[in-house]
């Protein structure tokens, strides 16, 4: 059974961007923004290098709340007014830009909303928060907000990262390792092609050596030599409050991380066609 949301409600000024009906709270202000109009760096890019330009029609709204632990959030949205529908693609580092830049191309191409943390281009945000471990249950109208995007959708929950080169194992500066065993605890490594830091994750309740999930994709990803990491996730586990944690523990959506190092932007978007195409099969 889905996750069901609990008190939420937004404060909404237009009604031309879809945000699913939840409007009027006393929890989140949600303002429209114009695109063109909203100076951010990641977006200044975007204009740059033509990944955005002044034909293309996306709404763009900032939804901003406080939760429970008193942090104070700031999400960028942003939507194919053309296509609302497609999938949710979810950034949660605002210093991994090649992974914005991706998710706005990737809305562009396929419909649907890019989520985006506004945390002044950097990994931590205030307080000392890395967003992607602050899936915990004291904290619920964090989680709640950006799962809201993908709760109104049939697609599966999709997350855009970038990381560092090789593996520190390996003398490297990343964590996130396709080439490896065990690349972390939790997860395992499955190198097909090309560099290991460019891969997919995915995660299951259950181990590789059972989960029909793992067969199912692991067979796909071979063929089309796509690297990745299977995470085994279980409940209090090394993998806690992470968003993938947070997925296969409460909801009965899937999981999927499209991770590439910083700088290939290329390859962030050929992982990211490949994924909607082997999804394109299962809709």
């Amino acid at each position: 059974m889905k996750f069901l949301l609990a008190f939420f409600f937004f404060t909404l000024n237009s009604q031309a961007q879809d945000l699913f009906g939840l409007e009027h709270s006393s929890f989140h202000t949600v303002r429209r923004t114009l695109i063109h109009q909203i100076e951010d760096p990641d977006l200044d890019l975007e204009w740059e290098l033509g990944v955005l330009t002044s034909e293309d029609q996306i709404d763009s709204a900032l939804i901003s709340f406080t939760d429970a632990s008193g942090a104070f959030w700031t999400l960028q949205i942003f939507q194919n007014a053309l296509l609302p529908t497609g999938p949710t693609f979810f950034v949660p580092h605002d210093n991994e830009n090649d992974a914005f830049l991706t998710g706005l191309s990737a809305i562009k191409t396929y419909g649907g909303h890019l989520i985006s943390l506004d945390c002044a281009e950097q990994r931590i945000c205030a307080g000392g928060i890395d967003p992607n471990r602050h899936f915990l249950p004291n904290y619920p109208l964090f989680s709640e907000t950006i799962m809201a995007f993908y709760f109104a959708k049939d697609y599966p929950v999709i997350t855009l990262h970038n990381n560092h080169d090789s593996h520190w194992s390996l003398g490297g500066s990343g964590a996130i390792y396709a080439d490896l065993k065990t690349p972390y605890r939790g997860g395992e490594g499955y190198y097909h092609a090309g560099d290991p830091d460019d891969l997919i994750i995915y995660s299951d309740t259950i181990p590789s050596s059972e989960s029909p999930l793992f067969e199912h994709f692991s067979m796909f990803f071979e063929k089309l030599d796509i690297n990745s990491i299977f995470e085994y996730v279980m409940p209090g586990g090394e993998l806690g409050g992470h968003m993938s944690t947070y997925v296969v523990l409460n909801t009965d959506y899937e999981y999927f991380n499209i991770e590439a190092q910083h700088g290939h932007l290329e390859e962030q978007i050929d992982l990211t066609e490949v994924l909607l195409e082997v999804l394109a099969r299962e809709l």
